[in-house]
């Protein structure tokens, strides 16, 4: 969304500040709760699969923990498709403490990502953590493709995917976040209120402060500035 700036002025302020919009949007997955729960043990990971549905490079990715969860680490990754299969970790991360009962979110760097093309999300209860890792799944969908991992001694998700068990409790409440290709929307100045009305008894106390909420709701840079044009204020 639009970065925004909010900010006190007094009737004679001027104000001058550039903004710089961040597009992003969700890449690939499922950014909404699912009606089912599965869990993993310490050192087990599993993968679903989804379909990007934006081309860009990913930043970050969630994953919607059960409130009964109670793993102290989580690890998130992301694989190559072939052939319908997981093969290559793209990259991984790992969250120290995760909330259950909340999105949680590991930072990521993977470019490339092709609209239309099948991706596997990990994730795992790495092996030297504590407690059992619960998930959402059946996330607005039923009989996605998941797997469970063939070794349950993982620190780490592995750099290629071994396979357990096959199940169809996909899609996860799991998602990719990041930016898309191609050129931003030009810049949009947005500011609420549209206007700042003051008013005084001449020889009186000064107004009182106002405040205004200044944001780029396009994209881009956007360079603006702030003043007023009654030659009366000093």
């Amino acid at each position: 969304g639009a970065r925004n700036h909010t900010t006190v002025v007094d009737a004679d302020t001027a104000i001058t500040a550039t903004f710089e919009r961040a597009r992003a949007l969700k890449l690939a997955g499922a950014d909404v709760i699912g009606v089912n729960v599965s869990s993993a043990q310490p050192g087990k990971a599993e993968v679903y699969r989804t379909v990007a549905s934006n081309s860009g490079t990913a930043s970050d990715l969630y994953l919607s923990l059960a409130p009964e969860s109670t793993a102290s680490a989580l690890v998130l990754g992301l694989y190559r498709d072939e052939a319908g299969q997981p093969t290559t970790l793209l990259d991984s991360a790992r969250l120290e403490s995760p909330t259950a009962g909340a999105w949680n979110r590991v930072s990521v760097d993977i470019p490339d990502l092709e609209a239309g093309e099948p991706y596997w999300i990990g994730l795992l209860n790495p092996i030297d953590g504590t407690g059992t890792l619960r998930w959402h799944d059946h996330a607005g969908a039923s009989g996605g493709a998941e797997q469970t991992s063939f070794l349950n001694t993982l620190d780490e998700l592995p750099d290629t995917w071994e396979t357990g068990r096959n199940w169809s409790d996909g899609p996860a409440s799991a998602y990719v976040w990041g930016t898309p290709e191609g050129a931003p929307p030009p810049p949009a100045l947005s500011v609420v209120p549209a206007s700042l009305s003051f008013s005084a008894t001449a020889e009186g106390a000064n107004p009182a402060s106002k405040t205004l909420a200044v944001s780029n709701t396009g994209g881009g840079t956007l360079s603006f500035s702030v003043s007023d044009d009654a030659p009366w204020l000093s």
